[in-house]
């Protein structure tokens, strides 16, 4: 059995997941430090909607549906 990605895609969009769910929370971070002056919860609802939770989907999604239907 291979193990490429299109096997287990999971692979690649768990990894770009984990790195939108960084993306969102780290302009969080960066305001509670002082580091910057924007607090937009615009940036974060996109990364966390577009990025994270599509990426995780995808990745879910992609691996499980061509188990359940072969």
């Amino acid at each position: 059995m291979t193990h490429g990605l299109r096997s287990e895609p999971w692979r690649l969009f768990f990894p770009l997941g984990v790195l939108a769910l960084w993306g969102g929370v780290s302009h969080w971070v960066l305001f509670a430090l002082g580091w910057s002056d924007d607090a937009s919860s615009v940036f974060h609802g996109i990364a966390q909607t577009q990025g994270f939770v599509l990426a995780i989907a995808f990745g879910f999604l992609l691996t499980m549906l061509p188990r359940r239907t072969r």
